[in-house]
């Protein structure tokens, strides 16, 4: 990421990724699906590069080809099993060419005693490598340890973290 980026953080939540981003790119797109979470975002963080849209992440209303990278945290597990390849279809979609899409998500082979009643469904490595190589060619993966991210997976991670090129 850098001054000439055109970046796409979907869903935002209450926009702190966004706020972030836009102090290190060109400009920020910011969706998310809860119009509580957008109305907060705008008041709290009015940089002038970031643009508050509602939207939902399996059908973005942005062009094919707009962005050069597309951030998306903590999201695969709140989606139906059957939306996610769409999710991710749409991210490649928004991509330009060499774009790259960077997704995070809980393992579910470490929360074997942890229920979270807003997740859908967890993934194990395995299943999330799975589906986003259906759609990008260049998936690397990284694992998140005792807060700290290390390249490659590792079986005891307690989240995933992929950067998928476009």
């Amino acid at each position: 990421m850098n001054k000439e980026s055109r970046v796409l953080e979907a869903p935002c939540g209450f926009g702190y990724g966004a706020a972030y981003f836009s102090r290190i790119c060109r400009s920020v797109e910011a969706i998310d699906i809860a119009e509580d979470n957008i109305r907060f975002a705008n008041q709290a963080y009015r940089q002038s590069n970031i643009h508050w849209n509602r939207g939902d992440v399996t059908c973005l209303p942005y062009d094919t080809g707009e962005f050069d990278i597309y951030v998306s945290f903590e999201v695969f597990e709140h989606l139906p099993a059957e939306m996610t390849i769409k999710y991710v279809e749409e991210a490649y979609r928004v991509l330009k060419k060499s774009g790259k899409f960077i997704i995070s998500t809980p393992n579910k082979a470490m929360r074997r005693n942890v229920h979270n009643p807003f997740h859908i469904k967890e993934y194990e490595f395995e299943e999330f490598s799975t589906i986003l190589n259906k759609v990008f060619d260049s998936v690397e993966f990284y694992s998140v340890e005792k807060f700290k991210v290390e390249k490659g997976m590792k079986k005891t991670a307690n989240n995933m973290i992929a950067v998928c090129e476009k």
